[in-house]
């Protein structure tokens, strides 16, 4: 055969396969049989590709794999889709592991194996409209929030400046997803947190919005227009959308960002403060934690509630949670992992604390015994007595619970629906220092 002839014929010793090819006719791996193959085929021999030039099985590439590739393709295969993610059950395999396009460790009977809602397929081949979702870091086996972000630039209340996302803010709430408590198919703890911030690349989506025009507010109003001008429509339904600008709806506007609940946009707005990672990393958390449905007190809207330990608690969101039971935060950043008990502040017990250490809840400079009533749920435990708001979130004493958001997490919040109405949440928790 002429087409041979250019291939060299000397036999190429190569390792076994680590996991067999279960349609080895199928060598392009797209599903179906077609004359296509062979030509992946001549490609897989010459990069003495064992996986899928080995076509008789025996550990080697030699011409005759040529032949028994012919036995294979007449032989044909079951491509059968039994959840519809567009990856054949015979590609399938549920170990967890992403092998390659033809053992992908997902599971066949489940469209989204890790839960991330993004479709196996998607994240295994890439998207139907070709973006490519595992060239940028997606895994179908592994949790994976992707996120594109636009900023502007100003020189309003400091010197010029850029809101651009920065490699430490990235590298902060990368790590604070990575540290999760959620488990993946693939048996590591986690999610990945994939930012685009025009870095280059595939990441090429984050881009410098109005140039030249100083803004010194963005209209949140507009986000779903910005949203769709800005961001390439293949992503929509997979990436979140923000902006970074300096301030949003008025020129005096403190607030640190808004975004909606059950929804995929956000801003973060933190006028001079820019260049601090720690605060901007807090804050995106903050905002996109209501992209996935958490209110202020996770499961509610009640606000700075002492044991409801997350950023999305005004009381943790530029310090951090709280990790010594004092009731101020430690510089973690993190949502609450649902480890604190309820408080009745109609009966709190001073020597309990929040979790074990004790709190003086009603400032009187000792630790009663028996139990006190306050209204606790206020900034920097300056608490109130019942019925007096002061610096608290409301003036009633009832009783606070904690939430376990990481299990709360609604990733139907990167906007594919489910029937629930997205809802505004503007965050009027200013910088402190401001």
């Amino acid at each position: 055969m002429k087409l041979l002839a250019v291939i060299a014929i000397a036999a190429a010793a190569s390792t076994a396969a680590a996991q067999s090819h279960p349609c080895p006719a199928d060598t392009n791996v797209d599903g179906q049989l077609s004359p296509t193959d062979f030509s992946a085929w001549v490609s897989a021999y010459n990069a003495m590709d064992t996986d899928i030039a080995d076509q008789n099985g025996d550990g080697i590439i030699t011409p005759t794999d040529f032949s028994a590739w012919i036995g294979n393709y007449n032989a044909g295969c079951n491509f059968n889709d039994s959840d519809g993610d567009r990856i054949p059950n015979i590609y399938e395999n549920n170990t967890g592991l992403f092998y390659r396009d033809f053992a992908t460790g997902t599971d066949p009977n489940h469209p989204d194996s890790d839960g991330d809602n993004i479709l196996d397929g998607d994240e295994a081949y890439g998207t139907e409209d070709g973006l490519n979702l595992p060239g940028m870091g997606a895994n179908p086996n592994h949790k994976t929030v992707f996120i594109e972000i636009d900023w502007t630039e100003d020189n309003h209340d400091t010197s010029f400046h850029s809101h651009r996302p920065r490699p430490g803010m990235y590298a902060r709430i990368a790590d604070a997803f990575a540290n999760a408590p959620l488990t993946n198919p693939d048996g590591i703890t986690g999610v990945d947190f994939i930012i685009d911030y025009g870095q280059g690349g595939l990441f090429d989506g984050g881009q410098l919005l109005f140039a030249g025009t100083n803004p010194e507010f963005l209209d949140f109003g507009e986000i779903f227009n910005y949203r769709d001008t800005y961001m390439d429509p293949r992503r929509q339904g997979i990436f979140h959308y923000g902006i970074f600008t300096h301030r949003y709806n008025s020129a005096s506007n403190g607030s640190s960002g808004v975004a909606y609940l059950y929804s995929d946009v956000l801003f973060v707005t933190l006028y001079q403060f820019w260049d601090n990672d720690v605060y901007n990393a807090n804050t995106l958390m903050h905002e996109i934690g209501h992209n996935f449905g958490m209110h202020h007190g996770g499961f509610e809207a009640r606000n700075r509630k002492p044991n409801y330990n997350s950023i999305l608690n005004y009381n943790n969101q530029f310090p951090g949670v709280d990790t010594n039971c004092d009731g101020f935060g430690d510089g973690v950043l993190d949502y609450s992992r649902g480890f604190n008990p309820d408080l009745n502040e109609n009966a709190l017990v001073e020597a309990d604390g929040i979790c074990g250490v004790p709190i003086d809840w009603n400032e009187n400079g000792s630790i009663n015994g028996g139990t006190v009533s306050r209204n606790i749920n206020c900034g920097n435990l300056n608490t109130t007595s019942c019925g007096s708001t002061g610096a608290c979130d409301d003036s009633t004493c009832d009783i606070l619970s904690d939430q376990n958001d990481w299990e709360f997490m609604n990733f139907l919040g990167q906007g594919r629906g489910g029937g629930i109405q997205p809802v505004l949440v503007e965050c009027d928790n200013p910088v402190p220092g401001f």
